[in-house]
C-alpha cells in the first residue's frame, strides 16, 4: 500500500512512538521519508498526491483504505492471539471507537467486519 512505503526508511513506529516523539514529528518523519523514496519515479507528483489523500482522508477512498489498514492490524493480532501471543491489547483500542467517517454500504460493511474481529477475539478469551 502506498501509504506504507514510508515504513522502508523509518519502519513502521508503533502509536507509542507519538509519546517520545510527539504526533507531528512522528508524521514529518513519515512523510519526509516517504518523498524520499518516491523522488525521482514520481515526476507527475501522483503518488505524493495519492499519500495526501490517505494522510488528510478527504476521499471515500482514502478512509476505506485507512479503516481496511486497521481490520489487517486487527486480524493479525488476533491470529497471534491465537498462536498464544499475550500482551497485546494495545493493538486493539484501535477498534474500540474507530473514526473512518464512513457512511452507507461502507460503514456498514466496514462496521460488520470489525463486530466479526472483536467477537472472534471475545470467543477466543472466553475459551481460555
Amino acid at each position: 500500500e502506498v501509504h506504507d512505503w514510508a515504513e522502508v526508511r523509518v519502519g513502521d513506529m508503533p502509536r507509542t512512538a507519538t509519546l517520545y516523539f510527539g504526533a507531528a514529528a512522528r508524521k514529518q518523519a513519515e512523510t519526509a521519508a516517504f518523498l524520499d523514496v518516491v523522488n525521482g519515479v514520481d515526476a507527475s507528483n501522483s503518488y505524493a498526491a495519492l499519500y495526501d489523500d490517505y494522510e488528510q482522508r478527504q476521499s471515500l477512498e482514502a478512509r476505506l483504505v485507512k479503516a481496511a489498514d486497521v481490520l489487517d492490524l486487527l486480524i493479525q493480532v488476533l491470529a497471534l492471539e491465537r498462536a498464544g501471543a499475550c500482551g497485546l491489547d494495545e493493538f486493539w483500542e484501535v477498534g474500540e471507537k474507530p473514526e473512518f467517517n464512513l457512511a452507507g454500504p461502507a460503514e456498514q460493511i466496514v462496521q460488520e467486519l470489525l463486530e466479526s474481529i472483536l467477537k472472534s477475539r471475545g470467543e477466543l478469551h472466553r475459551n481460555v
